[in-house]
């Protein structure tokens, strides 16, 4: 028996990528607002030609809308290789549900998107007026990729706007991941014979990708060729040459998409497109060289802050932070983009600046700020492993507080401050960085380990024992595999057809093992895993291999290391397929024995 609790379905490809990482995250955390069940179903772009990720489709087979109130659809990414007319096709199946497209705009569907046309047409202009490029290249996405086409319409706009000609030449068409990035700097260079003086990337992954094979070519980022991407993932940040990027906010998209189900389910009225705009991130890949931040919106609203009041001293400036406390802790996450964290960051702000007050008051640096904020920086870093631009956030901070031109003392408090907080970030990254390599190394030797238990499973039960331990290790809360009672063959994991039973042989719920349990296949789950006195977020992902599909799994994906995850869940899919095989065996074995028996006789 279904809860009051309201229960949304996800489509979503995976949610390992930098893409649907941010927005999941953001999915989650508004569902979390919301008291939200969020079932997210994990089955790739709709008919992929990349290896077997066509059976990963088989999944969205699965979604019962007797069991949800509203879809959300991650189309970006789905419909990479289908046009929207069949995607449209392929949703109606889930009316009269209220429905939810996430990047790409459906006309009878709500849509959360990204301005795309425009975005790459600032950043093309960018490299066409800041640093005077005409030999500009594009690598696309898959033209039957909505985003795409308009990115690629984006960077013609641009040339033209300067009468640049747009030939076929400098244009690629790759697939939005790492190996077509590496291939169009192979066709460029080595096949076409052409040298762009930049490239223009359609997201960051080829981005990287197209770097790497830069660098194995010999030729230099920044220096040679410039670079630039679209998206602004963790690894654009963070790459060996920071990328110059399109930010797309996909964990403010994810929240946008949650609000939005929550105002179709209770019949509000509100616009059926909501376009959310890119912002141009510029850094060392494109020879702008910021290495540090641009004085942002946030930074701008500080100064405002500041900037409204009359500052004389020490007393006056401690007045201005009191009155404008709650204000400026907000301004302050900003700086970090600090809703990555949740909601805990604006009241740590506020506690920050409650030290940094009564270290004025007492005229010391080293007293109840620095420790304050060691404390917020501890938990961000070694706690929640979130990277945070806390660099970012020091240099906002001071360099406003600065621009007021105050008395020198206070300048000088401040820039000693400013020492202190830059040692902390310093201190810290390390520790983190070490215990993030000692994290990697264990990792790897259980992952080795646990391939190596399973090569001799030869029954269900002894696969079931060897993950309940890796669950148990790897902190899941939730974790059910569901079989059906035989294997089924499919062409296109699209078209599956499941059974009408399903077998769910292991169950892990809140540390208990749960005995094994046979339910209609059109329920998903049991209703008492579902809809429990907390709200559940599951991710659903099918069992399969080759083409041969077993069943699926289901697992919560809070606080699971997904890389165990993504390999376990591989494992399990081998191993169902090696014990086939073995009950294959043993019955071919027991046919040639009676035979044998047979002529014996």
């Amino acid at each position: 028996m279904r809860d009051k609790r309201k229960t949304i379905g996800v489509l979503i490809s995976i949610l390992d990528s930098f893409y649907q990482s941010d927005l999941w995250s953001g999915l989650r955390d508004q569902a979390n607002e919301l008291d939200y069940n969020v079932l997210f179903f994990c089955g790739m772009s709709f008919l992929s030609p990349i290896r077997t990720e066509i059976q990963d489709n088989a999944i969205y087979t699965l979604v019962s809308p007797s069991k949800i109130d509203a879809i959300i659809t991650e189309t970006g990414t789905l419909s990479n290789y289908i046009d929207l007319d069949a995607m449209g096709t392929f949703l109606e199946r889930y009316k009269p549900l209220p429905i939810v497209s996430v990047s790409v705009e459906m006309k009878e569907h709500y849509s959360i998107v990204l301005d795309n046309r425009n975005s790459m047409k600032t950043m093309v202009l960018h490299l066409i007026e800041t640093h005077g490029f005409t030999k500009i290249a594009m690598v696309t996405g898959p033209m039957t990729n909505v985003e795409s086409r308009e990115r690629l319409k984006g960077y013609t706009e641009a040339l033209q706007t300067y009468e640049i000609p747009v030939t076929d030449d400098y244009i690629y068409h790759g697939n939005f991941n790492q190996l077509s990035g590496n291939s169009a700097i192979l066709e460029f260079y080595k096949v076409r014979g052409i040298k762009p003086e930049a490239i223009v990337f359609s997201n960051d992954e080829m981005a990287i990708g197209g770097t790497l094979q830069l660098e194995m070519l010999g030729i230099s980022v920044p220096s040679s060729v410039k670079i630039t991407g679209c998206d602004d993932t963790e690894n654009a940040k963070v790459f060996t040459v920071p990328l110059t990027t399109i930010k797309q906010p996909f964990y403010k998209m994810g929240v946008s998409a949650m609000k939005k189900v929550s105002e179709a389910i209770n019949f509000e009225n509100f616009v059926r497109t909501e376009a959310v705009e890119g912002q141009l991130i510029l850094r060392e890949s494109c020879g702008c060289n910021k290495v540090l931040p641009a004085y942002n919106e946030a930074q701008q609203a500080l100064y405002e802050v500041f900037d409204t009041e009359v500052i004389y001293d020490f007393e006056s400036f401690e007045e201005v932070i009191i009155t404008n406390r709650k204000k400026i802790s907000i301004i302050l996450t900003k700086l970090i983009n600090g809703q990555l964290i949740g909601g805990y960051l604006n009241e740590a702000f506020e506690k920050v600046l409650e030290g940094l007050i009564i270290d004025m008051h007492m005229k010391h640096t080293d007293g109840a700020f620095i420790k304050i904020f060691h404390k917020l920086m501890k938990r961000s870093i070694l706690v929640d492993d979130i990277e945070l631009d806390w660099q970012g956030f020091i240099y906002g901070f001071i360099i406003t507080i600065n621009k007021i031109q105050m008395i020198l003392p206070l300048y000088k408090f401040m820039q000693e401050i400013n020492h202190l907080t830059s040692v902390v970030v310093t201190s810290l990254s390390i520790r983190s960085d070490m215990h993030r390599e000692y994290d990697y190394k264990n990792l790897y030797y259980r992952t080795s380990f646990l391939i190596q238990e399973m090569s001799s499973v030869k029954t269900k039960k002894e696969m079931s024992e060897i993950v309940l331990k890796t669950v148990e290790e790897s902190k899941f809360k939730q974790y059910y595999i569901c079989l059906f009672d035989d294997f089924i063959e499919v062409d296109s994991g699209h078209e599956i057809n499941y059974p009408d039973d399903v077998n769910m042989i292991f169950g892990y719920e809140g540390g208990r093992v749960l005995e094994p349990l046979r339910f209609k296949t059109k329920e998903m789950m049991p209703d008492h895993m579902l809809y429990q006195d907390n709200r559940v977020d599951l991710a659903f992902f099918p069992l399969y291999y080759n083409n041969r599909h077993f069943g699926y799994l289901v697992a919560d994906l809070v606080s699971v290391r997904r890389i165990i995850f993504k390999t376990l869940r591989e494992l399990i899919c081998n191993t169902l397929m090696q014990v086939v095989l073995h009950e294959e065996l043993g019955s071919y074995k027991k046919q040639l024995k009676a035979l044998s028996d047979i002529e014996d006789h």
